[in-house]
């Protein structure tokens, strides 16, 4: 500070910045700030050279971050956490980034460094990122797939120049917010949190789809092209849950409760075999028999399940040579032997319902004999199946039980 011709004291560009080094050091607790109970810690723990660099990187980047992650609709909320210089400083490598991010009970930390400089005889703006994300433990593949994803959409390098700042720093905002949220999203899925895992990857879908021109941002375009997968994933383990309720309760209402979750896989990804599974299940159960079977022939039907599948709902809706041609081209195909199990109980659950569907017993019976090889129960089966039908019924099936029975006994003798 000096005094000017006319008496004035006169501030020289150091003593500003001395003073907002001041105010802004004031602001901040030496001590390491802790995230709330309940809340989704985020900590950017940047580091600049200067202090109005530090002014700047706060109101531009950091403060925008926060706003957007609070805007979110979820039910946790998040929580940013700007370290102070000091603390920042201190991160040097992911091994302190882990424990800082530990001590100050977070979920995912950004730190590195925001420098100007001359680039190309150019004065631009560098900013070198680096993250980690704390979750619940998890296989050493599904982290390793994890970590590089964290890796390869959290930009190393950001540069623009110092005449482009303001569009500079609203890309890094940008980048920044949507990937961290985003691997907030995966961290909650690999941890469990299915909830916030499915909300969060639908605001991010709504939120990136809403900027203008946002296919030009690489970082954008690739978060978005991996979204219906995500989603998929999270679906996935939904129907997963049910499917087991169901096998586990053997009562359709916990196919029923899958509905929402297989029309979102249906718009994420069409072709899922198991969303078609049991959409085709949940038609079967919703009386749409066809619409069942349309189900099942949109797949490619090379495989045992589905050959199965579709032979069971063609033997339900009587069309018995399509039955027996699904079910013979299941015959030497090796699979795990659970399927053929699921196939015969699910078949009991419908003749238990439903006695009149007297063919059902003649396909227990094939699947016992031909492909459980369990002899006892394919004559009972075969039997039965001859018992109840009506006469001049089922002819060809009425044939076929009674020479299954021959060789039944053939080899019983």
């Amino acid at each position: 500070m000096k005094i000017n011709k006319e008496g004035e004291l006169e501030w020289t560009p150091t003593d500003i910045a001395e003073a907002i080094s001041l105010l802004f050091n004031s602001k901040r607790p030496r001590k390491i700030p802790k995230n709330k109970k309940e809340k989704i810690g985020i900590i950017i723990a940047i580091k600049t050279i200067d202090d109005f660099d530090r002014i700047k990187l706060e109101n531009d980047v950091v403060l925008e971050i926060n706003q957007y992650l609070k805007s979110s609709k979820s039910e946790e909320e998040f929580e940013v956490l700007y370290y102070p210089k000091e603390l920042s400083e201190r991160i040097t490598d992911e091994k302190t980034a882990k424990a800082y991010l530990a001590k100050s009970r977070g979920h995912l930390i950004v730190y590195g460094l925001m420098e100007q400089g001359k680039i190309d005889g150019d004065n631009k703006y560098l900013f070198k990122l680096h993250g980690v994300v704390r979750h619940s433990p998890i296989s050493t593949i599904l982290s390793k797939i994890f970590s590089l994803e964290f890796r390869e959409l959290l930009p190393s390098k950001i540069i623009f120049s110092e005449n482009d700042e303001v569009l500079g720093f609203e890309l890094t905002e940008k980048c920044l917010k949507h990937v961290i949220k985003y691997i907030v999203a995966i961290a909650s899925f690999v941890s469990g949190d299915l909830k916030l895992s499915k909300a969060l990857y639908f605001e991010i879908k709504n939120d990136i789809e809403g900027i203008n021109n946002y296919e030009n941002i690489d970082v954008l375009k690739i978060i978005i092209s991996r979204i219906p997968k995500r989603i998929t994933e999270v679906m996935s383990v939904y129907l997963g849950v049910y499917y087991n309720l169901y096998t586990s309760k053997r009562d359709n209402k916990y196919i029923a409760s899958c509905k929402e979750y297989l029309d979102i896989i249906k718009e994420t990804d069409p072709e899922n075999l198991q969303a078609c599974f049991l959409r085709s299940m949940y038609y079967f159960f919703e009386g749409n028999i066809q619409q069942a079977i349309n189900e099942i022939k949109r797949l490619d039907g090379s495989d045992t399940v589905t050959k199965l599948n579709l032979g069971f709902l063609l033997a339900y809706s009587g069309d018995i040579n399509g039955a027996l041609y699904n079910y013979k081209k299941t015959f030497y195909k090796s699979t795990f032997s659970n399927i053929y199990n699921d196939t015969e109980i699910f078949i009991s659950d419908v003749l238990e319902k439903e006695p009149k569907k007297t063919q059902l017993y003649f396909f227990r019976g094939f699947i016992n004999f031909k492909l459980k090889n369990d002899v006892k129960l394919a004559k009972e089966d075969f039997l039965f199946f001859l018992q109840k039908k009506k006469k001049g019924e089922f002819v060809k099936l009425e044939k076929l039980a009674q020479k299954y029975l021959s060789i039944i006994d053939r080899k019983n003798n």
